[in-house]
């Protein structure tokens, strides 16, 4: 199954981009209730509930993607794409393929993780 959005923000692409890339903020964005520590240097260990999951991370900076799968269970992986939005913002591309969540369980953590992430966006973008 695979689950898309698109998700506008006030920020240029290269500051969305930035945000969801820097080790620092990912707690900042991740949706309610998930967590993540590094657990190398392109993998983060995700804790939802009593879940623990290994996440490999690769970021392409030139085409402002990252792209994500889950070590230890095959088929569920992901990609988020900044590019040019109107007015200077950035439009955010998610995709996520997962043979075994629900679409509308899926699209609810990828509506609240993009909602934190635009948040912490507008902060620091936004800011004095």
């Amino acid at each position: 199954m695979t689950v898309t959005g698109s998700y506008g923000f006030t920020a240029p692409p290269e500051v969305v981009f930035g945000s969801l890339t820097d080790p620092d903020r990912v707690a900042r964005w991740l949706p309610s209730g998930v967590t993540a520590d590094r657990a190398g240097p392109d993998r983060y260990r995700v804790r939802a509930g009593g879940t623990v999951v290994v996440c490999e991370v690769a970021t392409v900076p030139d085409d402002l993607r990252l792209e994500w799968r889950l070590a230890d269970r095959p088929g569920v992986h992901g990609t988020v794409r900044a590019e040019d939005g109107p007015s200077g913002g950035a439009q955010v591309h998610v995709t996520v393929d997962t043979p075994d969540a629900g679409p509308d369980r899926v699209r609810a953590l990828v509506g609240d993780a993009m909602r934190r992430l635009q948040l912490d966006v507008d902060d620091n973008f936004n800011a004095g």
